[in-house]
């Protein structure tokens, strides 16, 4: 059941700028060195990217105060936005700028790329305990939906009469929040439950 809800935090969208990062007009907060939160896991983990130079990102973790560099192999740009136990999600972007949806396992360092047939510019943002993951990818007319993959399953999130849809994120009770965009161009959010 999807329901629209009022008040919505956007807890972060691209692009992020290395002078003050942005998100749709909410200021993110910096961590010294040009570094930004994006996810923060139940341990205090933290991931975000940070710019070595404009228009460059790169992705980190800081874990116990010690930063590692996270580089999908082959990127142009990396974004981690969710950390959940030794797991991560995010985006890459090839030198075409066309973003990618990427999961890591931290204890074996290996990336895969998470893609849907027929799916075009994923990006992951959300990732629950159960390792499913949210986020949003581009139909060919261009359409942003909302994303969920589930045990290797993409499934699309549309909300009724919108014209573009986004999955944040999912609890491990099956309730997804996001934001969509209504035909006079505002955003709003919406509660989506019963997706378990």
């Amino acid at each position: 059941m999807l329901v629209p809800i009022r008040a919505y935090v956007i807890t972060h969208d691209f692009p992020v700028w290395s002078d003050g990062p942005r998100t749709r007009g909410v200021r993110s907060r910096k961590i010294k060195g040009g570094k930004n939160r994006f996810g923060i896991g139940d341990s205090g983990d933290i991931v975000g990217p940070w710019t070595s130079l404009p228009f460059t990102f790169h992705g980190y973790l800081l874990r116990s105060g010690s930063f590692t560099t996270i580089e999908y192999p082959g990127a142009m740009w990396t974004l981690p936005t969710m950390i959940v136990g030794r797991n991560i999600v995010g985006g890459w972007f090839d030198n075409n700028f066309t973003p990618h949806g990427f999961s890591m396992n931290l204890n074996t360092g290996a990336f895969q790329e998470i893609s849907c047939p027929g799916y075009t510019n994923v990006f992951l943002s959300g990732l629950n305990s159960l390792g499913d993951m949210t986020g949003g990818f581009n139909s060919s007319d261009g359409v942003m939906h909302g994303l969920l993959v589930r045990n290797g399953s993409c499934t699309s999130i549309d909300f009724p009469g919108a014209t573009s849809t986004y999955a944040n994120s999912e609890n491990p009770e099956g309730t997804i929040v996001g934001r969509y965009t209504s035909p006079d161009g505002k955003t709003h959010g919406y509660l989506l439950t019963g997706m378990k």
